[in-house]
């Protein structure tokens, strides 16, 4: 192997590392990113969902009470004719 050879060799050695070491980096930063995306969206479904059930309750709740008033004003003798 001659001296031109080796030179080259070691070139595309050095490309090939600082191309992976690139590569590397920008995957590193890329999951970053997405894991940042990934806690806003867990924290925004997770508020959605106590809003959702919040609000379940609520109309559960309304529900109870029309459900028990009608009740009472059933139970009242009707008048015969």
């Amino acid at each position: 192997m001659g001296k031109a050879a080796k030179e080259h060799r070691l070139k595309v050695l050095k490309r090939n590392r600082r191309m992976q070491h690139e590569k590397n980096k920008i995957s590193k930063e890329w999951n970053v990113a997405m894991q940042e995306q990934m806690e806003k969206l867990r924290e925004e479904f997770a508020k959605m969902s106590a809003e959702t059930e919040n609000n379940l309750t609520v109309e559960n709740t309304d529900e109870v009470e029309t459900t028990n008033a009608e009740e009472q004003q059933s139970t009242e003798p009707v008048p015969a004719n």
